[in-house]
């Protein structure tokens, strides 16, 4: 199970939406959380 770091949602590896951002690995439950994520990480 890995955590979206953008809703806290927890899901599994599987099923999860896989993103490296700033060079870390980041694992998403939809595209909306990561669209999110990245806007929030452009500030």
């Amino acid at each position: 199970m890995v955590e979206d770091p953008q809703c806290g949602t927890y899901l599994p590896v599987s099923d999860a939406i896989k993103a490296t951002i700033q060079g870390q690995q980041h694992y998403f439950c939809s595209k909306k959380c990561l669209k999110e994520y990245k806007k929030s990480q452009d500030k």
